[in-house]
């Protein structure tokens, strides 16, 4: 059975894809050295810094992108219409912060 799909469309994907898992995958570490350390700090009666949050949000962040991520590609995959327009949000939420 042949493919409507460009094969365009099947690399976008799969891009996509790969690269909002590696995305999801680096938060969850992330939020697990955050968690650690902030357990540590706790333990030895010291207080937080607020680079030690920031390891938390980095990790949050980086889980919603990669979820974000996955959907466009899964949704890019099966030719869904919502999918191009998460895409292009998502592309400009990319550039933007190089501005």
């Amino acid at each position: 059975m042949k493919s409507n799909r460009p094969i365009g469309i099947k690399i976008l994907a799969i891009l996509a894809i790969a690269s909002g898992a590696i995305a999801a995958l680096a938060g969850l570490v992330n939020l697990g050295f955050g968690i650690t350390l902030l357990e540590n700090l706790r333990q030895q009666n010291l207080p937080p810094s607020p680079t030690d949050h920031i390891l938390l949000t980095a990790g949050g962040l980086n889980v919603i992108v990669g979820m974000i991520n996955l959907l466009f590609g899964l949704g890019f995959l099966s030719l869904k219409p919502w999918a191009w327009l998460l895409g292009v949000i998502m592309q400009i939420a990319n550039i933007r912060p190089l501005a």
